[in-house]
């Protein structure tokens, strides 16, 4: 969303009343493995997050609620989790095209040293009402 005022505009006009961040341990996975790589997961990069949401929307929203669902994930196999990582479009090329088995071994030896790759997730959605 290049000009989010303007969205946030639309949606509190066409809204009818009674309508209806996380996973470090992927990052420090990723520079464990590399330091090189600067691998950063989630939508920081958007510039709305769970952090900033509510402050954003209640410009145009009276009422604005954060419902959070946090969780864990326990990845107890490498193939799964290098696939999730190798998911993230161009910029992992050069990995998929010369560094993926030595990733998927990295993976696999996380996984048999520690049990399992625990990664935390933080997500949630925003409610914004017209009305209280």
């Amino acid at each position: 969303m290049a000009d989010r005022d303007k969205v946030y505009a639309e949606v509190y006009r066409v809204l009818a009343v009674g309508g209806q961040e996380g996973m470090s341990e992927m990052t420090e996975l990723m520079r464990d493995f590399d330091a090189a790589i600067e691998y950063q997961v989630g939508y920081a990069h958007a510039g709305f997050t769970l952090e900033n949401g509510e402050e954003q929307l209640a410009r145009y929203f009276p009422v604005v609620e954060l419902h959070r669902h946090d969780g864990a994930l326990e990845v107890t196999e490498a193939e799964p989790l290098l696939r999730y990582i190798l998911s993230g479009g161009e910029r992992w090329k050069t990995i998929r095209d010369e560094k993926r088995d030595e990733l998927e071994r990295f993976i696999a030896g996380r996984i048999e040293r520690d049990g399992a790759v625990h990664i935390r997730k933080h997500g949630g959605l925003f409610l914004a009402r017209k009305e209280a």
